[in-house]
């Protein structure tokens, strides 16, 4: 009965039978894996789950249904599963027992699902923390116009205001629409030939009024024919929120560089630099999560998402690149990303 349920096994799955004698009839390379990270010790037998601090629980529910003079139904089978946390790594242990009272044991290593889960969880009390200012701030001018005789002056202020936060929420449910896109359906975006060059000159056009008003120098030194595979879209996205972080963040009269410092067989690889605001090093390997604020204050102060360099590190990897920081020569930040070509 039980070796037709072993080829079912997920890869990662480790799974033993046992006989009702508790000797090991079958296993795989994974249970002994799993099982000795649950132990801590180097173990090259499967028996050795009987004698897991660990898995005493899983112990003690075998113990009783080998002791038990009840027959087990041929529609039932008698199970039993508990999660394990061992340092960063997670298991989910299961114990099925069938008709002759034989019985498998399957340790998973859920690691992976538990860390997304952790993340989805952490991901949802960020988004209702940053949505909570923004909307408390729309309902406490809209009161304070709907309850108060104020001057027409005094209105225009209020409504100015309370347009800047709802500007502020669209902003952020259009950054998490365009990062759950290439988180959780990057390969439905469609590729073409792309002109790098063009897309940039796209975004300065865009940004050009907020470039102007911070007296902000751009060097963009790209040839007109560099071409990769890519979605326009999401390098637009790449390359807005680059500039959109330097006119934030990097100051008034600062510079901005851009350029493609080599190339190979495989990649385009590119420079972007403000001389502006540096980065302490302690944040720069943190910079591209998801609402990480350097500056709680600053980042609020200027209106920023906390998403846009998680977009950037996002789009870059979806085009089979990759992104890093540090501190520029010139005092600032660079960015060094590749793009596939």
């Amino acid at each position: 009965m039980y070796p037709q349920l072993y080829p079912q096994c997920s890869l990662n799955e480790g799974i033993a039978f046992f006989s009702p004698e508790k000797e090991k009839l079958l296993a795989n390379n994974h249970f002994i894996q799993n099982l000795n990270l649950i132990s801590d010790k180097s173990t090259i037998s499967a028996e050795m789950i009987f004698k897991v601090p660990e898995l005493e629980t899983i112990t003690r529910f075998i113990d009783q249904q080998l002791n038990s003079s009840l027959e087990i139904g041929s529609s039932a089978h008698p199970l039993t599963e508990i999660d394990i946390q061992k340092g960063t790594r997670y298991f989910n242990v299961k114990c099925v027992f069938f008709q002759d009272k034989s019985f498998e044991v399957v340790i998973t290593d859920t690691t992976k699902l538990e860390k997304r889960r952790l993340i989805k969880q952490q991901m949802t009390s960020n988004i209702a923390h940053e949505l909570k200012t923004p909307v408390a701030t729309v309902l406490g001018y809209l009161e304070t116009l709907q309850h108060n005789s104020i001057t027409q002056e005094k209105q225009k202020y209020f409504i100015d205001k309370a347009h800047a936060q709802a500007r502020r929420l669209s902003e952020l449910i259009e950054d998490l629409g365009t990062l759950n896109k290439i988180e959780e359906a990057g390969d439905t975006f469609k590729f073409k030939a792309v002109r790098v060059k063009e897309v940039v000159e796209e975004v300065q056009e865009q940004l050009q009024a907020k470039l102007d008003e911070q007296k902000i120098k751009v060097q963009v030194d790209l040839k007109d024919k560099l071409e990769i595979q890519g979605n326009r879209s999401l390098l637009f996205s790449v390359f807005y929120n680059l500039f959109d972080n330097a006119i934030k963040y990097g100051g008034e009269g600062t510079e901005v560089l851009l350029s493609n410092y080599l190339k190979d067989k495989k990649n385009y690889y590119f420079s972007f630099a403000n001389t502006g605001n540096e980065i302490e090093e302690k944040h720069l390997t943190r910079i591209f999560e998801r609402f990480y604020r350097i500056d709680d204050g600053r980042s609020r102060k200027t209106g920023g998402t906390g998403l846009g360099l998680a977009i950037v590190k996002n789009a870059i990897l979806l085009h089979g690149g990759e992104i890093s920081a540090r501190k520029y020569k010139d005092g600032g930040v660079e960015f060094l990303f590749s793009l596939q070509r």
